[in-house]
């Protein structure tokens, strides 16, 4: 990944709060550091802002989710060499020099020194195109991020994009969009005391996320493990914390067709196989 690539992961993420301790430290001085993540870093809090202000939505077409699937696909890639963020004076090759010697000093002659070695040009100054691409980019970049949103929030309705957001990464909620925007999508909702669980999966994809509204959070040695249950048993996916009330996460691995999702209560960190009785089994097939 290259710097502009992390920058802008950053950027996304600290619009989103999703970033850790750490990243969000590195997303601060990069953002302190250049220009270019200032205004990447303003376009994706101007997008969320936007989003969060928009009137709850509707059941979209299939056309709608086609256009959303083909623009997350389409991103441009980013160009190989990024421009840097200021002029860098260009230092030239310095002349072979060659003494003066008075010959009559000498009994031998003097060899003429080897040529100094040529110094690399410094980058040139990104020029009108260079700034035109990486602006491109970035607003490809916010572009992603809208997709992403639109089709999360198609399952979530008219809440809060913090909320939209609350189950991770950048990385999980554009895998989400792509599980909601697949042609084979389906889903399956249910529901245990005060809690609802909505399970969204694509077979094509093999591919899956559950989404949990009202589940109750657990002590700090304890969390939430989700599990692939097939015909060879239970298949651990990942684990989730639930403080927030409202979360969701995209599971880990391969789902295969025929598979049941269970959620079971582990410790801290995840069990290789589940030490309780599942609190919620979410049938595919």
């Amino acid at each position: 990944m290259t710097e502009r690539d992390d920058a802008t992961d950053l950027a996304a993420g600290n619009a989103l709060h999703t970033l850790t301790p750490r990243e969000q430290e590195r997303f601060d001085r990069l953002h302190a550091e250049h220009e270019s993540v200032r205004e990447e870093a303003a376009e994706f809090e101007e997008t969320v802002a936007m989003l969060d202000l928009a009137a709850p939505p509707v059941q979209p077409s299939a056309a709608l989710k086609n256009s959303l699937m083909a623009a997350i696909q389409n991103l441009p890639q980013l160009p190989a060499d990024a421009p840097v963020d200021a002029p860098v004076a260009e230092v030239q090759a310095l002349p072979t020099v060659v003494p003066d010697v008075d010959e009559t000093l000498v009994s031998t002659p003097i060899a003429t020194p080897a040529p100094a070695a040529a110094t690399t040009p410094a980058a040139p100054v990104a020029g009108a195109a260079e700034r035109k691409a990486a602006s491109r980019w970035r607003r490809s970049a916010v572009g992603m991020v809208v997709g992403a949103a639109a089709a999360v929030g198609l399952i979530f309705g008219g809440v809060g994009l913090a909320n939209t957001f609350g189950g991770g990464s950048l990385t999980q909620t554009v895998a989400l969009a792509e599980i909601n925007a697949a042609s084979d999508v389906q889903r399956a909702k249910v529901s245990m005391d005060d809690a609802t669980a909505t399970l969204v999966w694509s077979g094509e994809l093999g591919k899956s996320a559950l989404l949990v509204d009202g589940l109750g959070s657990l002590p700090s040695d304890k969390v939430y493990e989700l599990w692939y249950i097939g015909e060879g048993g239970p298949v651990s996916a990942g684990t989730f914390s639930a403080a927030n009330g409202t979360t969701w996460r995209v599971l880990d691995g391969a789902m295969s067709a025929g598979d049941k999702v269970g959620v079971t209560v582990e410790p801290q960190g995840g069990s290789k196989q589940p030490t309780t009785d599942p609190i919620m089994v979410i049938e595919t097939a």
